[in-house]
């Protein structure tokens, strides 16, 4: 057992190494792609990519993207010592042999995430109970149990006409709003097909406007589940990752379909990312609280919430939350530094600098991850969006929602907002809703804080001398 431990750890690096081995061919595509977007930037005027890219945005400028990542950073360092603290006993207590605090490197970090969070769900909650109600149409269901509490719309299937959808998997929702009747319509497009994009994400087709309704696809790829001898398919369960994104991508479904405004490019996610980004983050909150996944849930269960354990926690709270955070600031600072002033000769020393400045896990050799970091291509100069709408949606959060999820005037107050795009002041709507003038301190606490409450209340709590699987 002592060498299948040791021998597993080398499998992880062995496949870590070569997933994301430097690659000379995706080196020069990528300089090539930051090339033409210097150039490109530089022909308008502007000194750097990312300053052309940041010009209309909330942050508005790369030294107040900077210095947002670069004091997240730091607040966050205790945290994700503690949780490396578990994770490197865990690799210890693998080796038996040697307890003394090994070093966790980018293989070890997704295997020890897996095992410490998978402890998380037994303490805390069930998972296969979880997984009982996560099927697919009673996630669907629960939405439009929200949806009607809180904002005061209704989303009802609807039958197509001949010839409207490209398959037949996919669904016609209209959505309704109880005083102004139709606002828009969403395409639910959830099942995997041949030849069909594996990504989650929705796609625009018309924005809306004061003269247009909007209209929109939701697209997933869950696997479905084929029925015995017959043609027919009913949808899969899903799991809470699937479940927080697709609660994801319905809070931008929603930000489109609420949208009116006079021009299409200021309605719905057609707007600065780090704004766009906002409504799709709040609702992940929204599943993450207990009352709203229970009500939304519970009535397709035989479960009820007293089989749960983990209280007024947030769902989707991990033992590694900090360390993800961490990451996701890395892989922000070097989308910033890729796309300065300066054009650089190669990516590699770049990378190795911030990694060593900004995470606790060591480069490795001869590896270059952000070859395989697409939101270089698809966010360029844009990827510190996420942390940044994440902050403020979880300002939104805890000032309007943590303590009455279902608020009916709050709820008012977010669908009004959702209503104006970005073709007004949106720093000044986004100041409206959250009730008070805020400020990086603010947005940085709203991030560091619940996962503090976590670590104090769980992580801090745990012997982490006992072996634990």
């Amino acid at each position: 057992e002592q060498w299948y431990q040791r021998r597993y750890g080398d499998i992880r690096e062995f496949g870590w190494r070569n997933y994301y081995a430097y690659d000379e061919d995706r080196e020069r595509e990528l300089l090539n792609l930051l090339g033409a977007r210097h150039k490109m930037a530089r022909s308008v005027g502007f000194s750097s990519f990312r300053d052309r890219e940041l010009r209309h945005t909330m942050a508005g400028s790369s030294d107040n993207v900077m210095s947002f990542l670069t004091n997240l950073h730091s607040e966050l360092q205790p945290l994700v010592k503690t949780e490396l603290n578990h994770f490197k006993y865990a690799k210890a207590d693998d080796n038996r042999h040697d307890f003394s605090e090994p070093s966790i490197n980018p293989g070890d970090c997704h295997y020890y995430a897996r095992a410490l969070n998978e402890r998380y769900l037994v303490e805390n909650h069930t998972e296969n109970m979880f997984l009982d109600m996560l099927v697919v149409e009673n996630v669907l269901e629960g939405m439009n149990v929200f949806c009607e509490d809180v904002l005061k719309i209704s989303l009802v299937a609807e039958s197509p006409m001949s010839g409207e959808l490209v398959n037949n998997d996919l669904v016609k929702v209209g959505v309704f709003d109880e005083k102004e009747g139709l606002i828009g319509y969403i395409y639910l497009d959830l099942l995997e097909r041949v030849n069909k994009p594996a990504r989650t994400c929705l796609h625009t087709i018309t924005c809306g406007t004061h003269t247009q309704l909007p209209v929109v696809v939701l697209q997933c790829g869950f696997v479905r589940n084929a029925q015995k001898n017959t043609g027919q398919f009913s949808y899969p369960r899903i799991n809470l990752d699937q479940l927080q994104t697709l609660y994801h991508e319905f809070g931008h479904a929603l930000h489109a379909i609420l949208g009116r405004t006079t021009y299409q490019t200021t309605s719905g996610t057609r707007g600065p990312t780090d704004f766009s980004e906002i409504p799709s983050m709040l609702f992940e909150n929204f599943i993450s609280h207990p009352e709203v996944y229970y009500s939304a849930i519970s009535p397709f269960s035989v479960y009820k919430e007293s089989d749960f354990k983990f209280g007024t926690r947030n769902l989707f709270n991990t033992p590694y939350t900090a360390l993800k955070t961490e990451t996701s600031i890395l892989h922000s600072l070097l989308d910033q530094e890729l796309h300065s002033s300066t054009l650089p000769p190669s990516t590699m020393k770049i990378v190795e600098q911030l990694q060593d400045r900004y995470s606790h896990l060591d480069h490795m050799s001869n590896t270059a991850w952000h070859h395989r970091f697409s939101h270089l291509y698809f966010y360029g100069a844009r990827y510190y969006s996420y942390l940044w709408s994440q902050s403020i949606a979880n300002l939104i959060f805890y000032n309007l929602f943590h303590d009455d999820p279902f608020n009916e005037r709050a709820g008012e107050k977010l669908k009004e907002f959702l209503k104006r795009g970005s073709g007004t002041n949106f720093r000044k709507s986004l100041v409206e809703l959250v009730g008070y003038e805020f400020g990086e301190e603010d947005m940085i606490a709203a991030l560091v804080e619940p996962i503090r409450v976590f670590n104090n209340s769980y992580l801090d709590q745990q012997d982490i001398s006992k072996k634990w699987w």
